[in-house]
């Protein structure tokens, strides 16, 4: 739902995060999850560290995009 909403908003590189809204997206991710994602998908296990800078660039690549999957 929030990034249903998100994505109405096109958004552009400078307005992404107005108002905080892309942090809430981000903290929003279920970082267990992702941890999968990227294991089962790009065959890699990242540590969880690092595994924040990779929901960040994600996110931003698919909201940038107006929800075209990356």
């Amino acid at each position: 739902m929030l990034l249903r909403s998100f994505l109405n908003l096109h958004v552009t590189e400078e307005s992404i995060n107005e108002l905080g809204r892309f942090d809430d997206l981000k903290t929003s991710a279920d970082r267990n999850k992702a941890k999968t994602y990227f294991r089962e998908t790009k065959d890699v296990v990242i540590p969880l560290r690092k595994n924040s800078v990779k929901i960040d660039n994600i996110l931003r690549q698919f909201v940038l995009s107006d929800g075209v999957e990356v």
